[in-house]
């Protein structure tokens, strides 16, 4: 459980900083305006990594002639909340190795990991 509130704190706050930042694309933060929703369960599912290049790649080729039935807000909240996924696993789970009694009794390597 813990993995999944850590996963969706990321989201949020990744989302609400991206918004008022000047270095972030206006597809990102309309995106993140009006499905915040998709991305939020994109960030705590599995695997999204299978689908990510070729959703933002229809999503970059759909932008400028997004129709109401081409999901193209959809399919970049999705890429949006997964690349906050894995900047979670990225940043927490090292940590919460390290925590493991178990990390230790293996030789405090994650060589393996």
């Amino acid at each position: 459980m813990s993995e999944h509130i850590t996963h969706t704190a990321v989201m949020e706050d990744g989302a609400r900083l991206a918004l008022y930042s000047p270095d972030i694309c206006e597809p990102f933060k309309i995106t993140l305006r009006s499905r915040p929703d998709i991305a939020l369960l994109a960030a705590t599912t599995r695997s999204g990594d299978k689908f990510t290049v070729q959703l933002l790649r229809d999503a970059r080729e759909r932008w400028a002639s997004r129709k109401a039935g081409d999901m193209v807000l959809e399919k970049l909240a999705y890429v949006l909340g997964w690349r906050c996924h894995l900047a979670s696993d990225r940043t927490f789970k090292p940590g919460f190795r390290v925590l493991d009694p178990e990390h230790y009794a293996r030789g405090g390597s994650d060589e393996d990991e």
